[in-house]
C-alpha cells in the first residue's frame, strides 16, 4: 500500500480518500472528517431543532458508521451523498423515536392509573 502524506491526502478526491479508508489508511479517514463534519453538524443543526449537543452526536454518530461500514464502500461511490444518507436515516431514527415517545406519554397522561390498579393488572396477568 503505498503511504500518502498529509498534503497529497488533501489534494486526492473523496472518493479516493474512501477507499484508502477502506484499506485502512485513518488519515485519509480523519481528511474526510474534517471535509465533513462541519458541513453534516449544520444540517444536523437545522433539522434537529437547532440542538447543537444532538447535532454534534449525531455527527460522531455518521462517521462511526461510516468508519465502521468503510470496507464495504462501492468504489466509485459518491461520498458526499453516502455521508448525508447516513445524516438522514439518523435524522429519521430521531424523528420516529420522539413520535414514539410523545405518543407514549399522551396515553400516560390521559390514562392515569393508580398503584392499586398496576397491582390489579399485574395479579389478573399472573393468575390468568
Amino acid at each position: 500500500m503505498r503511504i500518502f502524506h498529509l498534503k497529497s491526502l488533501r489534494q486526492q478526491t473523496d472518493e479516493r480518500l474512501m477507499a484508502l479508508a477502506a484499506m485502512g489508511n485513518d488519515k485519509a479517514f480523519e481528511e474526510l472528517y474534517s471535509r465533513y463534519a462541519r458541513r453534516l453538524k449544520g444540517f444536523f443543526f437545522m433539522q434537529l431543532g437547532g440542538n447543537e449537543e444532538l447535532a454534534t452526536d449525531s455527527v460522531h454518530d455518521v462517521f462511526l458508521r461510516a468508519y465502521e461500514a468503510r470496507s464495504r464502500y462501492q468504489k466509485g461511490s459518491n461520498v458526499r451523498t453516502w455521508f448525508f444518507t447516513i445524516a438522514y436515516n439518523i435524522c429519521r431514527n430521531h424523528y420516529r423515536s420522539n413520535a414514539y415517545e410523545a405518543q407514549l406519554l399522551s396515553i400516560l397522561d390521559c390514562e392515569p392509573i393508580s398503584d392499586q390498579q398496576i397491582e390489579l393488572e399485574l395479579d389478573a396477568d399472573i393468575l390468568d
